[in-house]
Formats: structure tokens, sequence, C-alpha cells
């Protein structure tokens, strides 16, 4: 897999479209917004900070719990309609 300048993988940008953060407690999910300055960043909190179990399946069977099957609270950040890289998706 190649890599741009930027360390990314070729093809996608240095700034996802959308970014979750996950954190055993709500305090540290939510001051990621302002530790990373997602705002300068061209990014908003999408909807509320909330406790999640995440599970991955194939669509066959069974789906597998992740993290040990932990309660993590997500934050995830939404990149806002002109913020910056937003070129890379606009057609």
């Amino acid at each position: 897999m190649s890599s741009s300048a930027s360390g990314s993988p070729a093809g996608q940008s240095a700034f996802p479209e959308r970014i979750s953060v996950l954190a055993l407690d709500f305090t540290p999910a939510a001051m990621e917004f302002h530790r990373r300055n997602m705002a300068a960043r061209g990014y908003r909190l999408d909807g509320a900070i909330t406790p999640r179990r995440f599970m991955l399946t194939d669509g066959l069977g069974e789906p597998q719990e992740l993290l040990d099957g932990k309660t993590y609270y997500v934050a995830t950040f939404v990149r806002i309609q002109g913020g910056e890289d937003s070129a890379d998706t606009e057609e």
C-alpha cells in the first residue's frame, strides 16, 4: 500500500469525512474535540457522545465482540462542508 506525503494511504484524504474517538470515560471523549483542535480542522461534533459496545460480523455468522466487549464512549466528528481539505471530496 502506498502513502501520500501526509502519511495517508494513497487515495485517502488526510482529513476523513468522519472521525470517531473511543474512550472508557465520557470526559476524555468530550475533551478530544478541544485537544485536537477539531474546529480549526473543519469538524463539528456529530450528535451526542454516547456509550456503545462494538461488534464485527462478516454477514454470515454471529457478530464477534470487539475490544473485549467493553463499553466505550464514542465522540464522532464530521467534517463541515467547506472545512479544511474538503476539496478532496467535492466534485
